[in-house]
C-alpha cells in the first residue's frame, strides 16, 4: 500500500491551495519545518487581510498583535523575548499561551525580518497601526526599531496611525515608516512634556504629514507651535495640558472684530486661508489657573462675575469693541457674548463671519472643550 505523500512532494498547485486554507498561526508554522517550505510560503505570499496592528516594544521585548477584525477575541500576539544573544519568539492568544520557540539570532532582528515578511504578505490596508512606546526607558530600543524598519525600503500601507510616547523624537521616525499615499489620519499622544515649533519643523517637512487629512494631537503640556502648522488637515482635534501665559498676553494685540486669544485667533485666520480646514477641535486638561490670568489681566470684574465664572472686561485701543475674557475651571472664553439662540445650558456657541466668504465660524464651547468648525451661513 503507497504511502501518502509529504507536503515537500506535492505539487505547487496543491500547495497554494493548502496555504490559502491556513490561517497566519498555522503559515508562521510551515515556515519552521524546513527551508524548502519556508522559501515556498515567502515566494507564494499568502494572502493576509489584517485590519490592525500594533506594536509594543520595551527592552527585553517586542509585542506584534494583529487582528483580521474589531473582534479582540481572533486577535494574535507575537512576543520575541530577549535570552542572552538569542530570541524566544511566543504566539499569544485570548484564551493563553500557545507556542514557543528559542532561536539563535537577535530579538530586534528577528522581528523585523518576520514583520517584513508578513507585510509583504498583506494584500489590504491595514485600518489602524498602532505603536505603544510605554516608558522613556525604552526610547533607544524603540528608536531601533523603528530605524530597522526603515531601512527595509518599504512603507506600510495604513489609513489612520497611533503613536503613543514619551519621546518627540520618535514621531518623525515612525511617520517615515508609512506609506504617504494612503495615510488619512495622524493620532499621536506625547506624555509630560511640551509641543514646540522646533519639534514640529522636522515633522511637517514629511510628506506623510502632508497628505494626511486628519490629526489628532494629545500633549500633556502645552503646544506654542503656530496653528499654521496644521491648515493643511481637514480636520484637527488637540488636546493639551494648559493655556500658556502666551496665549493670553496676546489678547492685548488682537484685533478689533476678532476677539480671541492668542491661539484661537490663529485657528480662526487659519481657517480664512485653508481651503481644506473644515473643524478645529482644542481641549484642555488641567484647570485654568485663576492666579495665572489675574497677573495678566488683574482682578476679574466683580459685577459681572459669578460663583463659578469670573469675567474680564479688555478696552481695545480706537475701538468700540471690548474683549471679554470668561474663565471657569477647565476653560477659558475670549469670543465676547455667545449666540444665545444657538446656545444651551451647557453649551456656549459663537458664529464668527470670514470676511469676502460665504462660509461662517461656528465656536462651540464646554466646561474643557473648544470646537471650531467651518459651515455655510445659509
Amino acid at each position: 500500500m503507497a504511502s501518502e505523500p509529504s507536503l515537500l512532494q506535492m505539487p505547487d498547485v496543491a500547495l497554494k491551495e493548502i496555504a490559502k486554507k491556513c490561517d497566519y498561526q498555522s503559515i508562521q508554522t510551515l515556515r519552521k519545518v524546513c527551508r524548502n517550505l519556508r522559501n515556498f510560503i515567502e515566494n507564494v505570499k499568502p494572502d493576509y487581510q489584517f485590519t490592525n496592528i500594533s506594536i509594543t516594544p520595551n527592552s527585553y521585548s517586542l509585542d506584534l498583535t494583529l487582528n483580521e477584525s474589531d473582534d479582540e477575541g481572533k486577535e494574535i500576539t507575537i512576543r520575541y523575548r530577549k535570552h542572552g544573544l538569542n530570541c524566544y519568539v511566543s504566539l499569544i492568544k485570548p484564551n493563553g499561551k500557545n507556542s514557543e520557540r528559542l532561536l539563535n539570532a537577535d530579538f530586534g532582528d528577528c522581528f523585523c525580518r518576520d514583520f517584513a515578511i508578513t507585510m509583504s504578505s498583506q494584500k489590504s490596508i491595514v485600518q489602524q497601526f498602532t505603536l505603544c512606546h510605554l516608558s522613556d526607558l525604552y526610547v533607544k530600543y524603540a528608536l531601533d526599531l523603528l530605524r530597522k524598519l526603515k531601512s527595509g525600503n518599504w512603507l506600510l500601507k495604513v489609513r489612520s496611525a497611533y503613536l503613543y510616547t514619551d519621546e518627540k523624537s520618535m514621531i518623525a521616525d515612525f511617520l517615515q515608516i508609512l506609506d504617504p499615499n494612503y495615510l488619512e489620519t495622524i493620532k499621536i499622544s506625547i506624555r509630560r512634556t511640551a509641543m514646540t515649533s522646533t519639534n514640529m519643523n522636522r515633522i511637517c517637512e514629511l510628506e506623510q504629514f502632508k497628505k494626511a487629512k486628519e490629526l489628532e494631537l494629545f500633549v500633556s503640556g502645552s503646544i506654542s507651535c503656530p496653528v499654521e502648522y496644521f491648515s493643511h488637515f481637514e480636520k484637527v482635534r488637540v488636546y493639551c495640558g494648559t493655556v500658556t501665559e502666551e496665549m493670553l498676553i496676546s489678547l492685548k494685540q488682537v484685533c478689533p472684530d476678532v476677539q480671541m486669544s492668542g491661539i484661537l485667533k490663529n485657528v480662526f485666520q487659519v481657517f480664512i486661508t485653508s481651503s481644506n480646514l473644515s473643524s478645529f477641535s482644542i481641549q484642555l486638561s488641567r484647570y485654568c489657573d485663576r492666579n495665572l490670568i489675574s497677573s495678566c489681566f488683574g482682578p476679574p470684574d466683580e459685577q459681572l462675575s459669578s460663583q463659578y465664572t469670573e469675567k474680564w472686561i479688555l478696552m481695545i485701543p480706537g475701538s468700540e469693541n471690548v474683549i471679554l475674557v470668561q474663565r471657569n475651571p477647565s476653560h477659558v472664553n475670549c469670543f465676547g457674548a455667545p449666540d444665545e439662540q444657538l446656545s444651551s445650558q451647557y453649551t456656549d456657541k459663537w458664529v464668527l463671519m470670514i470676511p469676502g466668504s460665504k462660509d461662517v465660524i461656528v465656536v462651540e464651547m464646554e466646561p474643557s472643550h473648544v470646537k471650531f468648525e467651518r459651515k455655510n451661513k445659509n
